[in-house]
């Protein structure tokens, strides 16, 4: 795998996490319904804070996750 693929997973993963956190503050204290997809970062919304495997609307992977979820797979 070549640096700059290595690199471009690294800046996804933190930029994922960074989003998971917001989501899950969110998700406290807002009362949102949005989930994050697991592969590529993505926030979307009508999601339920346990859901696991939606489908994500911008690469079509089963990988959306709910706010509770998505903390506890950190």
């Amino acid at each position: 795998m070549s640096e700059n693929t290595k690199n471009k997973r690294r800046e996804t993963r933190e930029r994922i996490r960074e989003t998971i956190f917001q989501l899950a503050k969110d998700s406290l204290f807002g009362g949102t319904d949005d989930g994050i997809c697991m592969t590529c970062g993505n926030v979307q919304s009508g999601v339920e804070p346990d859901a696991r495997g939606y489908t994500c609307e911008s690469c079509g992977e089963s990988a959306v996750q709910g706010a509770e979820w998505a903390i506890l797979s950190l």
